[in-house]
């Protein structure tokens, strides 16, 4: 989270020669943590998995309960990044019961971090991607309420991300809006930067929510800006989909949508991270339906594709999401059959997502709706 400077990976590779050699498997386990880490914040998930499952077995097989609690946080990190929402929901919430069956104390910290906290914020993330909202918000304000301090502050920052993300999913861009708010402020005070671009973009898509375009493309082009200097990382690759979001609303931005969709699915396949990859195969064809006529049959058969892919996840908000952008796509091409199908399936899932009094989504829907039944 932190960057990693360069030389990093070489000290914890001594660290770890230095561990085995004198058979010290606490601190072997403690650098394999370490090294999850650093692989999945590098873009290398399927060996962060690795070491965090080493480090897991590791303290398991020394009755290491601190270390068992801390990797499995980055195991549900690594696997939340690769798309596999059950397995990082599963994963946290049978970390977090050891608490409860060993009276933990909830502020127990370990290497610098409130153990509960990152769990509780891995669980509802999971469950928020899952579509399961009301459990996911459960944890993901007792994270904000509990979290503050300095070294508790990255935990509040991913809380309040995941908290917005809810948001979106319910078409509330104010609360969107104010979640995205607070976490670029708290990334204003503290070192982890890395997240504050993700939190402008996120400000941008909730003025979207709330129809104030103009609002949203100013946020969009503050991100584009700051990512021409920034590397790419799992966070940027995220801000590039927000961005599509946003100007893929706009026909005089249709190129620079589907730019950064490119981006973030160049990324996602280049890392295995399904979810995003997804996520982003649904935009960039979306935003060539718009832009390429020519190439709407193939525009509509891979945003199938990203449904999909999100079906095998079991990611109910994204699900939706494609559907609505597959039968949005359908219906300014005079397939209304299709269209009117792929809509009214948009809607009953958003339905199941309890969807905000005034939806964003559910106006969207409507209104693709009437201007499909005027064509006629």
């Amino acid at each position: 989270l932190l960057g990693y400077p360069d030389g990093t990976y070489d000290m914890l590779k001594q660290a770890e020669t230095l561990a085995s050699e004198l058979n010290d498997d606490k601190t072997l386990a403690r650098v394999h943590l370490s090294m999850s880490y650093y692989h999945t914040f590098k873009g290398d998930i399927s060996t962060g998995i690795s070491f965090a499952e080493k480090c897991f077995n590791e303290a398991e097989k020394i009755s290491a309960a601190d270390l068992m609690l801390q990797s499995a946080n980055p195991l549900c990190f690594a696997y939340s990044n690769r798309g596999d929402a059950l397995k990082s929901s599963d994963i946290s919430r049978r970390a977090l019961k050891q608490f409860e069956e060993h009276n933990l104390d909830k502020k127990l910290i370990l290497n610098g971090f409130y153990v509960f906290l990152g769990l509780a914020t891995m669980l509802g993330g999971s469950l928020a991607i899952l579509g399961q909202v009301e459990e996911a918000k459960k944890y993901l304000d007792e994270v904000v309420l509990n979290s503050g301090e300095t070294n508790s502050m990255a935990h509040r920052i991913s809380a309040l991300f995941y908290l917005a993300q809810i948001s979106y999913f319910v078409g509330d861009g104010r609360n969107m809006l104010n979640h995205s708010l607070e976490m670029a402020g708290c990334c204003e005070k503290t070192e982890f930067r890395n997240f504050h671009g993700l939190a402008l973009a996120a400000m941008g898509v909730g003025y979207l929510l709330q129809d104030e375009n103009k609002k949203a493309r100013e946020y969009a082009e503050k991100v584009l800006a700051d990512l021409k200097v920034s590397g790419i990382n799992i966070n940027t690759a995220w801000c590039n989909w927000f961005l599509s979001t946003i100007l893929v609303e706009d026909p005089d931005t249709l190129h620079l949508a589907e730019k950064c969709a490119l981006e973030a699915l160049n990324y996602a396949r280049g890392i295995g991270a399904k979810h995003l990859e997804a996520a982003a195969t649904v935009l960039h064809s979306f935003s060539i339906g718009k832009r390429e006529p020519l190439r709407i049959n193939e525009a509509l058969q891979a945003i199938r594709l990203g449904i999909s892919m999100f079906k095998d996840m079991k990611l109910l908000p994204s699900t939706a999401m494609g559907y609505l952008f597959l039968g949005e796509l359908q219906s300014e091409y005079i397939h209304k059959e299709e269209a009117l199908e792929n809509l009214a399936i948009a809607e009953s899932l958003f339905q199941e997502l309890k969807q905000h009094k005034e939806s964003y989504w559910i106006s969207r829907i409507h209104r693709v709706l009437a201007n499909l039944h005027n064509k006629f």
